[in-house]
């Protein structure tokens, strides 16, 4: 109510504030076309916020139809206000050739003044454009680590996630996996899915951490919980035979049908073991060898051995 009388007032900042309430359904159902006009309005009148916000509304068809060229005209005047969500998009718009010609070296340039401004998902975007090479940005893992690391003080996950690949696979050889899980375990508990999977990999194999199936499960449990598909594997197998958990046969073949589902060959494997041995349903040498057989089309070696075929 008190935003209202502002925004009533001519007052940019509450109207941009009841725009982003009624957006984010604070006070009830999220109503995005009124959300979408507060955000005109505050916009219209210089309000940095705001100019960001409508910018998005057009780029993803928030309470208007999508329009990339009324989205980059937005963002545009926000980056000359320095404005660095806005600075951001211009540089991702540069990137991927968004609504504008890709350019690599505008992309960077853009993306630079976001992340100078401490700007978070900035800082993860110079570390991948140092860690891969993009643009003006050389490879460079000393770079990319010191952009990254920036991005975790700033709690993006990405950059979690990508520090714990960055030791996992030691780039530079330094044998630290104990960051790797230490990273993944920030991803994960900061919410991102992949790092849920990682985490419980992790603690799958003993990877930088004491192997231990029962958080292994947790996790596999939260990242499928999440859609994560490489996840159902898994879970699938750990309820087949009760590691971590209590042994639930028919649960782990509904997990692993849908990791099988999505061309998990190790999944297929377990399948067909499952048909072979009569392992929570009937036992059937026909079924076990077509998922054996759809398992070493995907290359799986124990499957290639069972059904007698070459490895492509």
């Amino acid at each position: 109510d008190l935003l209202q009388k502002a925004a009533g007032q001519e007052y940019p900042y509450a109207m941009y504030r009841v725009g982003l309430y009624l957006d984010r359904g604070v006070i009830g159902e999220s109503r995005p076309e009124e959300a979408f006009a507060w955000y005109a309005k505050a916009a219209e009148r210089g309000d940095g916020d705001a100019i960001f916000a409508l910018g998005r509304c057009y780029k993803n068809g928030i309470g208007t139809e999508e329009n990339p060229d009324k989205a980059l005209e937005w963002f545009t005047k926000g980056a000359e206000n320095n404005e660095s969500r806005c600075l951001t998009e211009m540089g991702l718009a540069y990137e991927y050739g968004s609504g504008i010609e890709e350019n690599p070296h505008q992309a960077v340039e853009y993306m630079t003044k976001a992340a100078e401004q401490n700007y978070g998902y900035a800082q993860f975007k110079m570390g991948d454009y140092f860690f891969f090479g993009y643009g003006a940005c050389p490879e460079d893992n000393k770079q990319a680590v010191e952009w990254y690391e920036k991005a975790v003080a700033n709690d993006i996950p990405l950059a979690m996630l990508r520090m714990g690949e960055y030791y996992l696979y030691d780039y530079d050889k330094l044998n630290n996996e104990t960051e790797a899980f230490k990273y993944y375990t920030l991803a994960a508990g900061s919410g991102n899915v992949m790092s849920m999977y990682r985490t419980g990999l992790c603690y799958y194999n003993g990877v930088g951490v004491k192997q231990n199936y029962t958080e292994a499960y947790r996790w596999f449990n939260d990242a499928a919980g999440n859609d994560n598909v490489a996840s159902y594997y898994y879970l699938g197998k750990m309820l087949m035979y009760g590691e971590g958990c209590v042994p639930d046969a028919e649960a782990g073949l509904q997990w692993l049908m849908k990791a099988a589902e999505h061309n998990s060959d190790k999944a297929q494997f377990e399948l067909g073991n499952a048909y072979l041995m009569g392992n929570g349903v009937e036992e059937n040498d026909e079924i076990a060898m077509e998922w054996f057989e759809k398992a070493a089309e995907n290359g799986n070696a124990k499957a290639l051995k069972i059904t007698g075929r070459r490895q492509r």
